[in-house]
């Protein structure tokens, strides 16, 4: 349904899906974007037997194009996916990390950031 809602309201669709399913991101088959193509993300997270409208941050990483949009797409439509290459590579390295198949990047052990809950707990530790 995400190529439905796309073509016809001239918006990205971004569908999150939860557990092991493949989340993807729908572009309208046909027409050129707008100026801004990231004003016109829409984001519907989908969990067992409900779906969720999701607001996301401008700029995050988003999922990667469904393979039905490449093969069915209008040649002027490519422009959409253009621009989100970026977000959307952004988002496979965070998929890699969590499936395990990149190591997480080094952190500075030697100055580690300290959380307390308050400031009585702060000068036992000092």
């Amino acid at each position: 349904m995400g190529h439905v809602i796309a073509t016809l309201y001239n918006k990205v669709v971004v569908v999150l899906k939860y557990g092991n399913n493949f989340s993807e991101t729908c572009f309208p088959f046909r027409g050129r974007p707008p100026t801004n193509p990231s004003a016109r993300i829409m984001c519907l997270g989908l969990i067992p037997n409900h779906s969720v409208h999701v607001f996301l941050r401008p700029g995050c990483p988003i999922p990667p194009t469904t393979p039905q949009w490449k093969k069915y797409k209008k040649p002027e439509s490519q422009a959409w996916e253009d621009h989100f290459v970026a977000r959307q590579c952004l988002f496979n390295e965070l998929m890699d990390i969590e499936n395990g198949d990149h190591p997480p990047k080094e952190t500075n052990k030697n100055d580690p950031i300290l959380c307390y809950d308050d400031e009585e707990d702060m000068l036992k530790i000092t």
